[in-house]
């Protein structure tokens, strides 16, 4: 019938159960269960660490529920992971009742994944953003993020800490867009790119940079003339302008007398003329200075004197020993060039006049460029590898991948050749909670309202929700907290172990790996001085305890 759909049998995944042997379990968890079907590995999971009491108020908890949230992992063999958490639920008994979940280590909550999960996009920027994300089975959205959030990371560190001794500066046209490109030499790794080159936005971005009198080299190229900005901001700095786009500046004038020949020529001159590419070339070889190339060089000598000053220039320029030897060579060379092409190397010589410490500064140090044009070459393979790049998303692929290439010499220096092949995230375990302490100072402040409008006389007759259960086991009020001594409150802070960070609290556990304060998970019976269960196991409040701080 119309607007019915056949009745047909539904496809059923097909979940086969899985064992422990074969799954990893993120640190801080216990493993109850996994299964998997054809793409994905799921794995059930219990969370260790407990709270002892609120880490907003101090008060006590109660267990009020569970919650069995899931987070994706880092890929299990050839299957995508997903972490599937039993997590406990608890109710402040404070002023202010408010639910405080069970903390979770290694969990990144802004983007509901494993921190180790993080450790592995970042440590691969080498493939594209929607290649990665179809291996770990998020969006390439998500892997985007990830790269700018580390690359702000590292940006920051580069401006404050990080001391460069030798720069590269240089210029790259994406798209109609010109873009600064920074790049330190002594590492040959990508610092920044700049939207524009104009010498504003470079200043701008320059000054951010603490360790600025540090800085003992800078090569720039010749097209741009960055000097005297540089002068300006990097006092100690000697500025060197690029052998090679020095003489690609030459070149360019050699250049100009092919252009005019071939504008005048006509029929077969007119053709050879024409091949940019090979006709330089083709003048060294003596065989092809015949038939129709010998008349040209009889009617044009003037393109064959362009030639032998150019490579007179590259002679000298080649075989100078220091900048003294150099300059010397330089003035002669200039003050013997033909009469009939004098005009077209004018311009270089004037350029080279007005910079004689920068052009010259390259044969007492011999630092070019290279590694600057080596960068730039990368960006537009990076460009070429994934199409549809931002400016925001191409500088943030750059600064990864040149950190992940810094992090694995340091690696491999240090002996640790296996680092990289050690499931991510295994050595470093962020302790966070999720987003129901995420206003934390908000809570604080409704507790003090609370407090404040609460009269002593309704404190003594009204009983404190804090102190129910065994008074042995019951915390110090808030009112004798307040009295402390702001070194003492600290020191209690610090024995219970939490910490808060912004608007996220982080559980730091001890040298055994847990807090030194754990109760037991289903009773809460717990005695901190004994450091036992203060019940037998039969008398546990579901039947039995957890291994963990149980006796």
């Amino acid at each position: 019938m119309r607007g019915r759909w056949s009745k047909g049998k539904r496809k059923s995944t097909r979940w086969v159960n899985v064992p422990q042997s074969e799954v990893s379990v993120p640190p801080g968890y216990d493993f109850l269960s996994a299964r998997r079907n054809m793409s994905e590995v799921q794995i059930h999971v219990q969370a260790v660490l407990e709270p002892d009491q609120c880490p907003v108020c101090r008060a006590e908890l109660e267990m009020y529920s569970s919650r069995t949230p899931s987070f994706r992992d880092v890929n299990q063999g050839e299957y995508t992971g997903v972490i599937i958490v039993h997590r406990r639920q608890y109710m402040c008994c404070g002023p202010v009742r408010h639910f405080i979940g069970q903390p979770l280590p290694g969990i990144d909550t802004k983007r509901d994944m494993t921190v180790r999960l993080v450790l592995f996009i970042r440590n691969n920027p080498d493939l594209t953003n929607v290649k990665l994300a179809g291996m770990v089975g998020v969006s390439d959205k998500t892997v985007a993020g990830i790269h700018l959030d580390h690359a702000a990371e590292i940006e920051n560190r580069q401006k404050a800490f990080d001391v460069y001794l030798a720069l590269g500066w240089d210029e790259k046209r994406i798209d109609g867009v010109d873009y600064f490109v920074l790049v330190d030499l002594v590492t040959r790794t990508f610092i920044s790119m700049l939207k524009g080159n104009d010498h504003e936005t470079i200043r701008r971005e320059l000054e951010q940079y603490k360790h600025r009198d540090r800085v003992g080299l800078i090569v720039i190229d010749m097209h741009n003339d960055y000097s005297w900005l540089a002068r300006e901001l990097f006092a100690n700095a000697f500025v060197i302008y690029d052998a090679f786009h020095v003489v690609d500046k030459l070149d360019e004038c050699r250049e100009q007398v092919r252009v005019d020949a071939w504008k005048i020529a006509t029929g077969d001159a007119k053709a050879i003329l024409h091949d940019r590419k090979h006709f330089w070339q083709s003048l060294d070889k003596p065989a092809a200075w015949d038939g129709q190339q010998s008349d040209l060089f009889q009617t044009m000598p003037s393109i064959m004197e362009a030639h032998y000053t150019y490579k007179a220039f590259l002679s000298f320029w080649r075989s100078a020993r220091n900048s003294r030897e150099a300059t010397s060579l330089f003035d002669f060379w200039a003050d013997h060039i033909p009469s009939a092409v004098e005009p077209y190397f004018e311009r270089f010589i004037n350029a080279v006049n007005e910079r004689r410490d920068e052009v010259f500064q390259y044969f007492e140090t011999g630092a070019t460029a290279g590694p600057t044009e080596a960068v730039n070459r990368n960006i537009q393979a990076e460009l070429h590898k994934g199409r549809g790049y931002s400016y925001e998303g191409l500088t943030a692929r750059m600064k990864v991948k040149d950190e992940v290439k810094r992090q694995r010499q340091l690696d491999a220096l240090n002996g640790d050749d296996n680092a990289t092949e050690e499931i991510p995230g295994q050595r470093e375990v962020q302790m966070s909670t999720d987003g129901s302490l995420a206003r934390s100072e908000k809570m604080r402040k409704q507790i003090g309202e609370a407090e404040a409008k609460s009269s002593a006389p309704a404190q003594e007759t009204a009983p404190d929700p804090r102190s129910a259960g065994d008074s042995s086991q019951a915390d110090p009020s808030l009112e004798t907290k307040e009295k402390m001594a702001p070194e003492e409150a600290q020191k209690n802070r610090t024995e219970q172990n939490w910490s808060t960070a912004g608007s996220t609290l982080l559980l730091v556990p001890t040298a055994s790996g847990f807090p030194d304060q754990v109760r037991c998970q289903n009773c809460r019976a717990w005695d901190a001085a004994a450091e036992k269960c203060t019940v037998s196991l039969t008398d546990c409040k579901l039947g039995q305890h957890p291994s963990v701080g149980h006796v």
